[in-house]
């Protein structure tokens, strides 16, 4: 199934909006915030650094999202059992957003 060029965009754009009321009638605002988090720190960072790769947009999403799961959470987590989490979390998410710089650089 291939998805034409404005098409694509304006469907993802309507899944966010329904996602987001779903999870605003199911757990209010904390639901939200919790999605929006969800997404800026597991799938955005992953997804810029897999834009270095020959990759379609649909397989760059799919593969950002378990790569995020997987890789953040277990930075994370090591970091975690030196460090408070609290601090952990900052560190990996300012690691990065240097790593991206580093590969956005590099690209050009």
């Amino acid at each position: 199934m291939e998805i034409k060029n404005g098409s694509g965009i304006k469907a993802g754009v309507i899944v966010i909006v329904l996602i987001a009321i779903f999870f605003i009638i199911r757990f209010g605002f904390t639901g939200v915030q919790t999605i929006l988090a969800i997404i800026l720190l597991y799938i955005i960072p992953s997804y810029a650094l897999l834009s270095r790769f020959d990759l379609d947009s649909n397989e760059r999403l799919i593969f950002s999202i378990f790569l995020g799961i997987g890789l953040i959470s277990t930075l994370v987590y090591f970091l975690g059992l030196i460090i408070r989490f609290s601090s952990a979390i900052i560190i990996v998410a300012v690691l990065l957003i240097i790593l991206i710089l580093i590969t956005r650089v590099r690209r050009k």
